[in-house]
């Protein structure tokens, strides 16, 4: 807080190997998990363009890496009264999970089928409606959905998703200063894991964008915040589920946004948090090749 980088760094890091000293590196599974995954999902697609999933659900799939903003732009989303926030729901993950062991088992020959696609949405949904206001429009923003959200656009169609980007060095920072108490983040206390994990989300949220293009709509965590008008209009025309075109509101809050980082969420947009990550940056220069390589990817 009193602007101390030289202080703050040595700092961040001793508190976070003490961490990694409790906690198993689940970086390479969590890759090698989602890798499977997104074959899977990609042959699926492949082998059946022009499937329709039976679930009619409507529901607003928020993608993004853990600190992207994906709990400011659920606040702003849920500020219309037709949309119901539900915080980081987990059903999906567990779904996927339960997928791939199937797979693995020999289900479907080992490939996704119209029967296995339509369970996940099934085993998604009976978690997903409980938390949901009848008439509304649910929003999950689980900051692992990058890794299974494809599918649930498959399942159910009337689905739509909404990734958030943010500037790599000031994201990898955030991730890093973050006191995260879930062992299933531990990538965020390494830099070269986080660097590793963000690289593969980064991949994912291109990927489906560019296979399901009609489905999935990529908006600028740093662009929203120096113009949230201009962020709210395009929120607006890509979340139009037919009927009143809806109307979002950064400091127009009508429920709690379920999330541990709320207490963050005020009556105005906060711009401190762009360039945060060039103080640090000398701190960060031993991965600068790997950074860039990032920058390269978003471009």
């Amino acid at each position: 807080r009193a602007g101390d980088v030289d202080r703050a760094w040595p700092l961040y890091e001793a508190g976070n190997r003490l961490v990694r000293e409790r906690w198993p590196n689940t970086t390479p599974a969590l890759l090698d998990s989602g890798r499977r995954l997104a074959r899977s999902v990609t042959e699926f697609i492949e082998r059946e363009p022009r499937w329709i999933g039976p679930h009619r659900d409507q529901a607003v799939l928020l993608s993004g890496f853990p600190r992207s903003g994906t709990t400011m732009l659920e606040g702003v989303i849920a500020s219309d009264p037709r949309f119901s926030g539900c915080g980081e729901l987990n059903s999906g993950t567990h779904a996927a999970t339960r997928l791939l062991v199937r797979l693995e088992s020999g289900a479907g020959d080992g490939r996704l089928t119209d029967e296995l696609v339509a369970g996940f949405g099934r085993d998604y949904l009976q978690s997903q409606r409980r938390m949901v206001k009848a008439g509304r429009i649910g929003i999950d923003k689980a900051t692992d959905q990058f890794r299974h959200a494809a599918l649930l656009l498959l399942a159910c169609p009337n689905m739509r998703m909404v990734q958030i980007q943010r500037d790599p060095s000031d994201l990898i920072l955030s991730n890093f200063k973050a006191r995260f108490t879930l062992p299933a983040l531990a990538f965020a206390f390494n830099i070269a894991d986080l660097i590793a994990y963000l690289g593969f989300a980064v991949e994912q949220m291109r990927h489906w964008e560019e296979l399901l293009p009609d489905r999935v709509a990529t908006v600028s965590y740093d662009e929203y915040v120096r113009d949230p008008e201009m962020g709210n209009e395009r929120l607006a025309g890509l979340l139009d589920f037919g009927g009143t075109v809806p109307e979002f509101s950064f400091s127009r809050k009508r429920q709690a946004v379920i999330t541990a980082t709320s207490t963050q969420l005020g009556d105005r947009v906060r711009t401190d948090s762009i360039g945060k990550s060039e103080a640090y940056a000398k701190y960060l220069r031993p991965w600068e090749k790997e950074i860039d390589a990032l920058y390269r990817r978003l471009s």
